[in-house]
């Protein structure tokens, strides 16, 4: 009953979840590449996933304007496959995202692809040429040309390559990237770190030596000399390579090997234990981790005053260009916040009640929502301090909104769970 009534709830969108409706139809692959054969037509396939929120907007947009439904039945043997229903059809035509739209010849071969929610106009622009044998390739060479030393121009190039299962060649222009990307683009610096990483390590599930390639980039910055590890950028480069490709344990023994160098190694210790604080929690590197960052309310008034320095500058900003305040400052309030729950965990852990009071009191002036309360909680029971967590809980409950209250019940669950900790 359920599936029915979903099904009923999306009609008129055009989903082989509840049956294919015009202009896509209720047929199989062969039969498609059949009809395709004696109409003159090719067959399109959108590759889609339940769960798939751009599959579902296309659906609501793109698939439903009147001008595509024209083009399809005009030009297609059209059809809706659910990915993980049909997954040798779909492994048959590597698709790897969703929507993942494949033009097919009457034999059989891939004509073109489109991977990724487009509007109406984009697809029939792009359909259009793909039909004319203008192909997504050729279409991406034609875009990056005149921007060769654009990262985000050859990121997407590397996209298209990595689609058409190019893959050597995908891999050369992601690793221009990551490279040289910097030194003309400065601004590329947080893409290069996260989305670039992702790509690449995307990329080497299905070619191996993207993985060697990231691998051989890690290994080098891993060994370089004290001086440079004493630099910000070097150990943010270090630690992302080793986020992406999983290997965040060799972080953790840098780091050891950094408490090992004393004094000569403070500044990297300092960088490195800012940078990957979660997993040295996680790890109960607590009294390291401490003596990395130095006093710990004087690095969390540090932190308050930077986020109060940056509101301040939006302050400027808003009343000069009229803007209301921005995700970053949310964002840099949540990032204290975070930081404020590490000091707690890590004071605890090493046994310093006094100063984690401290942290406490002065984290909990700065931002006494329910969500600052239940990342307390939360660090005591990590810390394994569960009275310290059983008064936070008491508190708590009497200062939050009575809306919030259910919030500060579930993290109190987490006391008496230590499967959780």
């Amino acid at each position: 009953m359920r599936t029915l009534a979903l099904c009923l709830l999306t009609l008129p969108l055009f989903s082989a979840r509840c049956g294919a409706e015009e202009p896509f139809e209720p047929l199989g692959f062969e039969a498609a590449l059949e009809k395709a054969r004696a109409s003159g037509r090719v067959v399109l396939v959108d590759f889609f996933t339940t769960w798939c929120a751009p599959c579902k907007k296309l659906d609501q947009t793109t698939w439903s304007d009147p001008r595509v439904r024209k083009w399809l039945a005009e030009k297609t043997v059209a059809l809706k496959i659910d990915a993980e229903k049909e997954s040798k059809l779909a492994s048959r035509f590597h698709v790897a995202a969703y929507p993942t739209i494949v033009f097919v010849k009457a034999n059989g071969e891939e004509l073109d692809r489109l991977v990724g929610y487009r509007t109406a106009e984009d697809f029939l622009s792009e359909a259009n040429d793909a039909l004319a044998g203008k192909d997504s390739l050729t279409r991406a060479r034609e875009k990056l040309a005149g921007r060769e030393n654009d990262p985000s121009a050859r990121a997407d190039f590397a996209d298209v390559l990595a689609q058409k299962g190019l893959y050597a060649e995908a891999l050369e222009q992601y690793l221009w990237c990551f490279d040289h990307g910097l030194e003309h683009e400065e601004a590329y610096a947080g893409v290069r770190l996260s989305f670039l990483l992702a790509d690449i390590v995307e990329l080497a599930k299905k070619y191996p030596p993207a993985r060697a390639a990231l691998v051989e980039r890690r290994d080098r910055r891993e060994s370089a000399p004290l001086e440079e590890l004493q630099e910000f950028a070097h150990i943010q480069e270090l630690t992302a390579l080793n986020k992406y490709l999983g290997d965040q344990e060799r972080s953790l023994a840098l780091f050891d090997r950094l408490v090992e160098q004393d004094a000569p190694a403070a500044a990297a210790r300092r960088i490195l234990a800012d940078l990957i604080g979660e997993d040295l929690m996680r790890s109960k590197r607590y009294a390291p981790y401490l003596a990395a960052v130095g006093d710990p309310l004087s690095c969390l008034e540090r932190k308050v005053r930077n986020y109060q320095t940056f509101l301040e500058f939006e302050a400027r900003q808003a009343e000069s260009e009229g803007q209301a305040t921005s995700s970053p400052a949310e964002y840099m309030k949540g990032s204290v916040v975070r930081f404020a729950n590490l000091l707690y965990e890590a004071t605890l852990g090493a046994g310093r009640p006094d100063d984690a009071s401290k942290v406490l009191e002065f984290a909990l002036a700065f931002d006494g929502s329910v969500r600052a309360w239940t990342g307390m909680i939360e660090a005591a029971v990590r810390a394994g301090d569960l009275d310290q967590a059983r008064a936070l809980v008491e508190r708590a409950s009497a200062a939050v909104p009575p809306d919030d209250r259910k919030k500060i019940e579930r993290a109190g669950r987490k006391i008496s769970e230590p499967e959780d900790r």
